[in-house]
């Protein structure tokens, strides 16, 4: 971007912002992220692209100034996926009014905490993070109603947090736990085996994937999806622990991923669980077979 776009103060629509391929400053003619810090009359969406890993990323990625940004409702981030990356993302907090977050191809091992403050956010996407071990607890963003995680080759469990505070806060109420999560789309996570990392049996700690279904304390109590109504889940063969989705309406497709979650659903509902409305066999798959879904595709 041009050196002297920050000038422009009162600007309200920029969808698109365009980092320079080279280090910071090392065109006279390109400006950096501290080009928006004082536009924060930004509104609508905002695309940062190009974003790069830098030695000392704190104070260039802090200078976009985003937490500030309080009338943007979608937020574009695109690493440039060179090099590694631990802390950049962290620099880069939106606002807690933003509704709908897209984040490609960041190379830290985590994603920043603060997607858990989020809390008007409707749609989630993270896509091609490919390092990313683990995302931070997202139960209990009370507007999300869409996440999607695409491509992530070092997934190992979708929330670091310990299972036995989701389980208390699903049998507290419904609500507390993806209160308003309506459709969830999980593909090519290969590495992706269960929803928690670790649960505390007494002082003992274990991955929730080592867990069998049959022990009925877990089984009996395990997180569901209030309102879930569409779920994909394609090429993520060893996820085998996972909330239940007994509410499904529109959507189930299964592809290339284990069946373990969907059995523990359907004995739920036959133990005379909560109530559900699968959805008619024409628009679900099995391990094997397709569906008449077809998902948009990534960028």
């Amino acid at each position: 971007m041009p050196h002297g776009l920050g000038q422009l103060t009162s600007l309200r629509t920029f969808n698109l912002f365009v980092l320079s391929g080279g280090p910071v400053g090392s065109s006279r003619h390109c400006g950096g992220l501290a080009e928006l810090n004082k536009l924060n009359d930004l509104r609508g969406k905002l695309e940062i692209k190009n974003l790069a890993p830098l030695k000392d990323a704190t104070p260039e990625f802090k200078a976009a100034n985003l937490k500030e940004k309080q009338h943007l409702s979608e937020l574009i981030l695109r690493w440039n996926s060179k090099g590694d990356d631990e802390n950049s993302m962290d620099s880069l907090q939106p606002h807690e009014r933003l509704k709908s977050l897209r984040v490609d191809k960041y190379r830290g091992v985590r994603v920043s905490s603060w997607l858990s403050f989020l809390t008007n956010l409707i749609e989630l996407r993270i896509y091609s993070c490919k390092k990313c071990q683990y995302l931070p607890p997202l139960y209990q963003l009370p507007s999300l109603q869409e996440l999607w995680i695409e491509k992530m080759d070092g997934l190992e469990y979708m929330t670091d947090g310990d299972m036995n505070d989701e389980i208390s806060a699903s049998l507290a109420s419904p609500s507390t736990f993806f209160p308003s999560l309506q459709t969830l789309y999980l593909e090519d996570c290969f590495n992706l085996k269960g929803w928690w990392r670790s649960v505390d049996k007494g002082n003992e700690a274990t991955t929730t994937s080592t867990i069998s279904s049959s022990t009925n304390h877990y089984h009996q109590h395990m997180p569901y999806f209030p309102r879930l109504s569409t779920f994909y889940f394609h090429h993520c063969p060893k996820m085998t622990c996972m909330p239940l989705f007994p509410n499904l309406e529109k959507l189930l497709y299964l592809r290339k991923s284990s069946l373990k979650a969907l059995e523990e659903t359907i004995e739920m509902i036959n133990r005379g669980g909560r109530a559900s409305s699968f959805p008619s066999s024409s628009s679900s798959s099995s391990s094997s077979s397709s569906s008449s879904f077809s998902p948009p595709l990534s960028n």
